[in-house]
């Protein structure tokens, strides 16, 4: 797989959405229409695509310099050493089951008019502590620094959930309605530092109902700045949950965790 600093690079939180992914029974995604939101370098919608034999996987990110390289990984996965199509056990190919888009969340699905049997997502889930840079212009030609910096916050979306650092999750479930089939799923990778309850409100205001599949703890990455969280802190009651190592089950607030 080919990576370059713009792009958010696999590491334990995605590896965690991925093992979270691979405990649903197989039946879940095969033959059916997937949307990946937040895809990076393409290769959960690679493996995704490997191991259940969906019908199509649509691979999206809002960086387009994460489209490029997923789209190189696509090839360097569909073809062998001598540049022929591999063959999966239905006689497609990833060229068969894979797409990857430029989109803001799922507006290459709205404006083409897809309709999804599901929508899997590992997306940001703190604002980012400067929100004017956030107001930029996203382009191929964007600073690497900033690029990268979409992988790891979001900006204000106009919801309440904007308080925890939700928002972006809360707008991605608004606009998989209008997208999903009835009977659909959505998968969504969700850190539980605004708590449990608070989590579980973005999804059950909007009609949904949870099954909450699987759940580990993961160190913070180290490069992720909580300071807009300690903020929130500061000036409200709410208190986000962090723990200080892997084993403990006492939880701190953030502005312990970020001391």
């Amino acid at each position: 797989m080919m990576e370059i600093p713009s792009i958010f690079s696999p590491e334990d939180w995605s590896f965690t959405f991925y093992e979270g992914l691979s405990r649903h029974p197989d039946s879940i995604f095969r033959d059916k229409t997937v949307a990946e939101l937040g895809c990076g370098n393409g290769w959960i919608s690679i493996a995704l695509a490997g191991k259940w034999l969906p019908l199509k996987v649509y691979g999206l990110d809002i960086n387009p310099r994460a489209i490029k390289i997923a789209r190189i990984n696509f090839y360097l996965n569909a073809l062998d050493d001598d540049g022929h199509t591999i063959c999966d056990g239905e006689g497609k190919t990833l060229l068969d089951r894979v797409e990857f888009y430029e989109s803001d969340l799922l507006s290459y699905c709205r404006d083409n008019k897809l309709e999804l049997d599901r929508i899997v997502g590992c997306i940001p889930q703190i604002l980012n502590p400067n929100l004017e840079a956030m107001s930029r212009i996203i382009t191929e030609i964007s600073s690497e620094e900033f690029l990268y910096s979409l992988s790891n916050y979001c900006s204000l979306q106009g919801f309440v959930e904007d308080e925890f650092g939700l928002g972006l999750i809360a707008r991605a479930v608004e606009e998989g309605i209008a997208v999903i089939k009835p009977m659909g799923i959505m998968v969504f990778n969700i850190g539980g530092r605004p708590g449990q309850g608070v989590c579980e409100r973005v999804f059950l205001r909007r009609g949904f109902h949870i099954k909450k599949l699987w759940q580990t703890k993961i160190m913070q990455a180290a490069d992720t700045d909580i300071s807009s969280l300690v903020e929130i802190e500061e000036n409200s009651p709410h208190r986000f949950e962090f723990f200080m190592d892997l084993v403990g089950d006492q939880p701190v607030c953030a502005r312990t965790a970020w001391a």
